[in-house]
């Protein structure tokens, strides 16, 4: 267990956020949505927020970071949770 601490704490806390984000997404969307869906639907989420930093940073004032890593981090939450589904289906 001291080895799994050891691991997150080096992970950066924004994408811990970005990664829990994505996982509670998924699990509020898989209640509406079945869960491949939702694991999409994650994704989109992440994509589509990095791409409104962008556009936000282009004509209103550079605010936010915009990282692919970002993205990657939100969807692996959600796959992570669809992940956890597959033997319920």
């Amino acid at each position: 267990m001291e080895k799994l601490f050891a691991l997150t704490a080096k992970i950066p806390a924004d994408k811990l956020g970005h990664f829990s984000t994505g996982a509670v997404a998924f699990a509020l969307l898989h209640f509406v949505l079945i869960p491949l869906h939702a694991a999409l639907a994650v994704a989109a989420m992440g994509v589509l927020k990095e791409a409104y930093d962008a556009a936000y940073n282009r004509w209103v004032r550079q605010a936010h970071g915009v990282e692919l890593a970002d993205a990657i981090a939100t969807t692996l939450g959600g796959l992570i949770g669809y992940a956890c589904t597959i033997p319920l289906q």
